[in-house]
């Protein structure tokens, strides 16, 4: 059951897109709890979204 680097940037990007499996959500949990290298990619993919999902936001808001 144990996760690669690249398979947990991999879940990591496509639970941007969809709803993981209860499955890969916890190979992806046990793989964040001992690698600190992915834990940042899921912290700065999360930055990320969250920006990006404000700016949008803020673009479609009326104009004063």
């Amino acid at each position: 059951m144990k996760m690669s680097c690249k398979e947990a940037t991999r879940a990591i990007s496509d639970g941007l897109d969809r709803k993981l499996g209860m499955a890969e959500r916890l190979k992806l949990r046990a793989h964040l709890f001992i690698c600190h290298y992915c834990t940042d990619f899921f912290t700065q993919t999360r930055f990320l979204r969250k920006a990006a999902r404000q700016a949008a936001e803020r673009e479609r808001a009326p104009k004063q």
